[in-house]
């Protein structure tokens, strides 16, 4: 129990023992004075008859003011400081239930206005809830694609992969090939050595031919069966000596073309080592790429997992407002009554004069 709600039970309480002690009085002092004919004894009489009568009426600013010394003024004064006392306590009380009830209408504005603050934080939370939620589900179909641009990545760099081991391959097959043109190359240029030796020998054959057919000529009758064999020699040669030519022209066409063929494949090879490089500078990008994502997608993956708590949360909280503004509507009725309550108690402290 409040102080004030201590202090208006006890002024009850003394006002009713009062009430109840004038009433006794009242009923003393009238058969007093219907038994007692003194004059003077019936004016102190009266003057307490009509104090009791104001009083009775809700006046407690009357007084008896009695100075004598027998019973009637002993009670005369007795009853003047019990209204001086009353007075005065009624007086504070009216004061405090004033002033309470002041206290219990600024409650009731704070309270409503409480009530009105917690409705708009309950609704921002479940405005907060549901973006929460619309966040939660957009990073969650961003991890996703991160997810799957992942998973293109790790496709592509399987790709790059074995496109550089195929560019390797055939970088290693165009070495071979550039050193098999060049064996072939060699071969060509042995060939043609071997042809200079053949058409030498063809020469110096037709030049034996030549000096066999002088000699045969020299000789006379007996040199013409020696003569006809050194001119078929001699024809031997000169066809040996075509077929020199021509084979050395071919071999000279197969020289130049091995030539040109080592060049083209050396080319080849530079340009699937450039091709190799930038493969593997491919493979590297994409490696870091492939990491990058993996981490990117790690990041929205835990956002999303924050964003989902931070939903979740939200709701909670917004279910609390919504028991707290309901609490808080029951709190508002309570106080409301209490306002209610102290407006009566002013109004019946408001009927006694103080």
């Amino acid at each position: 129990m409040t102080a004030a709600g201590a202090d208006v039970e006890a002024l009850a309480t003394r006002t009713t023992q009062l009430v109840l002690g004038v009433a006794v009085l009242t009923g003393v002092l009238g058969f007093v004075l219907a038994r007692v004919g003194s004059r003077s004894m019936e004016r102190e009489l009266q003057r307490l008859v009509a104090v009791a009568g104001s009083i009775e009426r809700g006046d407690l600013t009357a007084r008896a003011r009695m100075d004598n010394g027998d019973q009637i003024g002993v009670a005369a004064r007795s009853l003047d400081a019990g209204l001086e006392a009353l007075q005065t306590s009624l007086a504070g009380v009216t004061r405090q239930v004033g002033a309470l009830s002041d206290d219990a209408r600024a409650l009731d504005a704070g309270n409503v206005e409480l009530r009105r603050e917690a409705g708009v934080v309950d609704g921002d939370v479940r405005s907060l809830a549901a973006s929460a939620a619309d966040v939660a589900h957009t990073v969650q179909a961003v991890a996703a694609g991160a997810e799957q641009m992942g998973a293109s990545i790790r496709e592509i760099a399987t790709s790059t992969d074995d496109a550089v081991r195929v560019a390797r391959d055939a970088q290693d097959a165009a070495h071979e090939a550039a050193e098999t043109v060049a064996r072939l190359g060699e071969s060509s240029t042995q060939i043609g050595n071997v042809v200079k030796l053949i058409t030498s020998i063809a020469e110096q054959t037709n030049l034996l031919a030549l000096n066999a057919t002088i000699e045969a000529a020299r000789a006379g009758e007996a040199g013409k069966g020696f003569a006809v064999v050194a001119g078929e020699v001699k024809e031997l040669a000169g066809e040996t000596a075509q077929a020199t030519d021509d084979i050395a022209r071919r071999v000279e066409a197969i020289q130049a073309d091995t030539t040109a063929a080592v060049e083209a494949i050396t080319r080849i090879t530079d340009v699937i080592g450039r091709i190799s490089d930038h493969q593997s500078t491919i493979a590297a990008a994409v490696e870091e790429q492939s990491a990058t994502t993996a981490e990117m997608t790690r990041g929205v993956t835990r956002a999303a997992e924050g964003v989902g708590e931070i939903a979740t949360t939200s709701s909670a909280v917004a279910g609390r407002m919504s028991a707290t503004t309901d609490r808080l509507d029951e709190a508002g009725g309570h106080v409301t009554a209490i306002a209610s309550g102290f407006g009566q108690v002013g109004e019946l402290v408001g009927t006694f004069r103080v």
